[in-house]
């Protein structure tokens, strides 16, 4: 196994270069073990650039400096790893103890990940089975260490009547490996409500695709407990088992494993699903769709000609109209407020400054402020220690805002409660209890999380500055960050770019791609541009009369259209019209045509677009745009026209698609 060391990582890591760093996987193993436990899936998968990184204190791994072998310090390695190596939309599994640092490392930064997977996790319910499995963790010899296994497997028999498995791992097996101090003292530290709590905390913020798989038998976890644990704590949690395999379930029936890990990060999950829209102001103007999913994570573009439906569509996605069917559906069913709305006239206060403007709307959204409450709590416990009383506290809070109704009084109860403590405690050591209060300030807490989206946005020099006095860009910038502080996943964009200059509107598209990854947004906006569309949409929603017209990526709509309006509506100059039958007309796309200077065909119109050329040229009984970088040809001058038939798009009298 090639192990990687650097100088941004204090321990040694497994890195393969897939060349795709969009959506890394990293790999978080298990108690005692080691990244090579997953070099199976290691070998196999090449479409993500995959990393795995050793825990110190595992497997022998010394531990370096004053570190300790613990959940929370793996969690904060783990999480340091990642800045340093600048990754982000991760996809992360977990395999056992792994399970519990990534629910740790996601409470911490949310925003870094895109996909959790967790392979046969601890959690609370292990501490229902720890009696079964517990006293096997430290062997002294080998016949402990063949107990020690036969929690981990569905049928360890297959390896002990095989003689040079046997072999093999009796001359690996070295005691110093399984009973040395600090695989002790991890192991002695995991069976802990408090760190149960800590891990079911960090479940219930998870706002991201996630996925469970879990052996039949599993010596470690209660698979039925575990599957309706997960489905409780975690909102998007879809669970497996494997039949005849424990809890090294991807090594006990690799091809099943894979065919489920496979499925899952490669599906694309819907953040708005549309089904039997039927929707009218009057009888002529309307929305009618019949199944469509709008994909997460993406740039949608609501795109079509005037009273084609776009602002209702749009706005019966928000809620601002309502459907008789309930025939829209949001991922995680947002209340109107908990969508990121930007309106064309951006919704901002003129007269307060940047800073107030965001922190009005973070103070005002209950979430955030729970949120940020619980972080400081957190911090304040760490600076002080875990005492129980403080801890207690905080995990009544943290109990109370994963009620489905909250209780707003006992809220703010506990967290005053928490502040007196501290005062109680700390009053003789003033600096500390000075400190403490300083976490504990409402807009301390914001100014924490505003120092880095402002940074992110670019509004760090216009904090002080009242909105009134920014520009239509900046403004944009402000109302993005009012959605970010608050978590929004959805943003609805109304015609963002109509206000704003020609330079303006090409920075803010690149800003709006970058911000949309940064944060994992899914920005579905209206806009009548087609060429601002193609530059901004990672997909495009054609309409036209209240319909559906096509669905998909820029290329697509262009190369490849449904009917001869999407042919028509995308792309400039114009589709081009060269022949027509009995049956059917013949279109072609201008830059599949090539001119060169011997032909019948005439030159009738030139028209300079910058440092492209439109050549008007008769075609047979057509006129055929083209556009060129070459201005070599003049009005009236004769001129060959190719092109290869494969290019030619039909469509017959009622503008449907022929194919062929």
């Amino acid at each position: 196994m090639n192990y990687k060391t650097d100088d941004l990582y204090p321990y040694p890591y497994i890195f393969k270069d897939n060349n795709s760093p969009e959506n890394p996987i990293i790999f978080i193993h298990g108690f005692n073990s080691q990244p090579g436990v997953f070099k199976k899936i290691q070998n196999y998968w090449t479409k993500n650039d995959y990393y795995a990184l050793w825990m110190p204190g595992c497997s022998g791994l010394e531990l370096k400096n004053d570190h300790k072998p613990d959940v929370y310090f793996y969690a904060e390695l783990l999480l340091n790893f990642i800045e340093t190596h600048n990754l982000k939309n991760i996809i992360l599994i977990g395999h056992s103890m792994g399970g519990g640092i990534i629910s740790l490392a996601y409470k911490l930064k949310p925003h870094l990940f895109a996909k959790m997977i967790y392979l046969a996790p601890m959690n609370k319910t292990s501490l229902n089975v720890k009696d079964n499995y517990f006293d096997t963790y430290f062997p002294h010899d080998f016949d402990g260490f063949i107990k020690y296994m036969d929690a981990l497997y569905f049928d360890i028999s297959r390896f002990k009547n095989d003689e040079k498995w046997m072999k093999k791992y009796r001359m690996l097996f070295n005691k110093e490996d399984y009973c040395n101090d600090n695989i002790i003292e991890l192991g002695k530290s995991l069976p802990n409500i408090d760190i149960m709590n800590d891990i079911e905390s960090g479940m219930n913020k998870i706002s991201v695709p996630s996925l469970l798989i879990l052996g039949e038998k599993d010596g470690v976890i209660d698979r039925d407990e575990c599957v309706e644990y997960f489905k409780h704590n975690i909102k998007d949690c879809q669970t497996f088992w494997i039949p005849k395999t424990g809890h090294m379930m991807f090594e006990e029936n690799f091809e099943k494993f894979i065919e489920i890990i496979d499925s899952f990060i490669n599906c694309k999950s819907s953040i708005v699903s549309i089904e039997n829209l039927d929707f009218s102001y009057d009888k002529k103007n309307g929305v009618k769709i019949k199944k469509l999913n709008i994909e997460e994570n993406n740039i949608t573009v609501l795109l079509g000609p005037s009273g084609s439906g776009k602002t209702t569509l749009l706005n019966l996605i928000i809620g601002f109209l309502r459907t008789k069917n309930n025939a829209i559906n949001i991922k995680n069913n947002p209340k109107i407020y908990e969508i990121g709305y930007i309106m064309q006239e951006n919704n901002v206060y003129p007269n307060l400054s940047v800073f107030q403007n965001v922190y009005l709307s973070a103070k005002n959204y209950p979430a955030w402020v729970n949120s940020a409450r619980l972080n400081a709590m957190e911090d304040v416990l760490l600076l002080l220690g875990k005492i129980k009383l403080l801890k207690t506290i905080k995990h009544k809070y943290e109990l109370e805002i994963n009620k489905p109704k909250q209780n707003k009084i006992k809220l703010t109860y506990l967290f005053n409660k928490f502040r007196f403590i501290c005062s109680v405690l700390l009053l003789p050591k003033f600096v500390v209890f000075a400190h403490c209060l300083e976490h504990l300030r409402l807009k301390n807490m914001f100014k924490k999380e505003w120092k880095s989206i402002s940074e992110k946005l670019g509004l760090s020099e216009y904090s002080n500055k009242k909105a009134c006095l920014l520009s239509g860009g900046q403004k944009q910038r402000v109302a993005f960050a009012k959605a970010i502080i608050k978590k929004n996943k959805l943003i609805i964009l109304d015609e963002p770019f109509s206000a704003l200059d020609a330079k303006i509107k090409e920075q803010t598209i690149e800003w709006i791609i970058e911000i949309k990854n940064e944060y994992q947004l899914s920005i579905i906006m209206v806009t009548h541009d087609q060429q601002d569309a193609v530059k901004v949409g990672d997909k495009i929603i054609l309409l036209n009369n209240g319909e559906v017209q096509q669905y998909s990526n820029p290329e697509e709509l262009y190369n490849n259209p449904n009917n001869l309006f999407v042919a028509k509506f995308i792309g400039s100059p114009e589709i081009n019209l060269i022949n027509e039958t009995d049956k059917y007309f013949e279109y072609i796309r201008h830059n599949n045509i090539s001119i060169n200077p011997s032909g019948t065909n005439r030159i009738i119109n030139k028209k300079h677009l910058g440092d492209k050329i439109v050549y008007s040229i008769e075609y047979n009984k057509y006129t055929v745009n083209v556009l060129s970088n070459n201005n070599e040809f003049s009005i009236d001058q004769c001129v060959g026209i190719e092109f290869n038939k494969k290019d030619i798009l039909k469509f017959d009298f009622e503008g449907k698609r022929i194919y062929e």
